[in-house]
């Protein structure tokens, strides 16, 4: 589970497509910026776009163990093949934004593959401020 960079947008089939947007199952990821580990889910057809980033980079402490289960969902054979991202809800500044810590994006870049996964039983929530303050001591 390491971070991820592409110039290339990549296709990522979701074969349950993601909570609420079930039927969306097409996406195509696209990092925002070169240098940023900030990136865009957007559905093929357009009907959603997801803001996503790296959670370990803005929240270090955080804790993901995948099971096999997810692991087969994603078509891994193990949690290196996958990188983890969460949806990040813009306010109007930084300080009013969220990041999803409780339903990480898993993806299989190797075969194209993601879902989102809610973590069952877990203290991490939904809503977790944004970092104004980095942990490696930018500020943004």
């Amino acid at each position: 589970m390491t971070n991820y960079e592409s110039n290339t947008p990549h296709i990522i089939t979701f074969p349950n497509g993601v909570p609420g947007f079930e039927h969306c199952r097409q996406f195509e990821l696209t990092q925002v910026e070169r240098d940023l580990p900030f990136y865009d889910l957007q559905e093929t057809e357009g009907e959603i776009t997801l803001l996503l980033t790296n959670p370990f980079l803005l929240f270090p402490d955080y804790k993901l163990d995948l099971s096999s289960e997810v692991l087969q969902e994603v078509q891994a054979t193990n949690a290196e093949d996958v990188y983890i991202f969460t949806i990040i809800t813009m306010g109007e500044t930084l300080a009013q934004s969220t990041v999803n810590l409780l339903a990480p994006i898993i993806i299989n870049m190797n075969q194209k593959c993601g879902k989102q996964h809610i973590l069952h039983q877990s203290s991490y929530i939904s809503k977790q401020p944004f970092p104004v303050e980095l942990p490696h001591g930018g500020v943004k």
